[in-house]
């Protein structure tokens, strides 16, 4: 178990408030279309994220404050220009922390294009092919 805030502890598998509230399990919690970027991880990480979130909905938004929004414009960027999902709003709107610092905040509602389906299955048969190839080679390499 770890700290998390001072408020939340943290198992493996279950979150719950420090003072014996109700339990919660990560399987019961509601799945979200939101993917909120931060500096933390680059573009390619949260392009992953985003492809993970289009195939359980339709629509997704990335959120970024301050020095996240170009991560947040090359994911989408990224995701456009592959034919998964298309830009359908962009806000930007200011953001007081709990500072009182304002920071600029980018939202950018995508929403997933009829081909991606049948990309994203693409993918994966080409993934299958070259997988047996990088085991035997891997072993090989094991081996020697």
């Amino acid at each position: 178990q770890r700290r998390v805030h001072g408020d939340l502890k943290m198992s493996k598998n279950t979150y719950y408030k420090k003072k014996g509230e109700e339990q919660k399990d990560k399987k019961d919690l509601k799945p979200n279309n939101q993917v909120t970027i931060s500096t933390k991880r680059n573009a390619g990480f949260y392009t992953f994220v985003a492809k993970k979130a289009l195939s359980n909905f339709e629509k997704i938004e990335l959120h970024a404050l301050g020095l996240a929004m170009p991560i947040c414009i090359s994911t989408a960027d990224t995701l456009e220009k592959f034919g998964l999902a298309k830009i359908t709003k962009t806000i930007v709107e200011p953001f007081t922390d709990e500072g009182g610092f304002k920071k600029p905040k980018l939202v950018l509602q995508m929403t997933k294009t009829p081909e991606f389906n049948s990309l994203i299955e693409k993918t994966n048969a080409i993934k299958k092919e070259n997988e047996p190839a990088f085991g035997v080679i891997y072993l090989s390499l094991i081996h020697i």
